[in-house]
């Protein structure tokens, strides 16, 4: 069977009514509550490279975007 051969319902993949915004926060927002819990009772020195940790990714997350994003990308490239 080739993906033409399924049939699928444009509006089910676009309807966004399905997803409670809401809920998605507050789950999202309890794990890193619970998260923090943990953290806490973790000892100093855990702690740290925890922070130490966080830190490098966010650095080398924003090194990524400056690398792999040109201020040009916009320009008919994909045209």
């Amino acid at each position: 069977m080739s993906t033409d051969d399924i049939e699928y319902d444009d509006e089910l993949y676009t309807d966004t009514s399905m997803f409670d915004a809401e809920e998605i926060v507050r789950s999202v927002e309890e794990v890193a509550r619970d998260k923090k819990k943990v953290e806490k009772k973790l000892p100093a020195r855990r702690r740290f490279e925890i922070m130490v940790e966080e830190r490098k990714l966010a650095e080398d997350l924003g090194e990524a975007f400056d690398d792999e994003w040109d201020d040009d990308w916009g320009d008919d490239e994909w045209s």
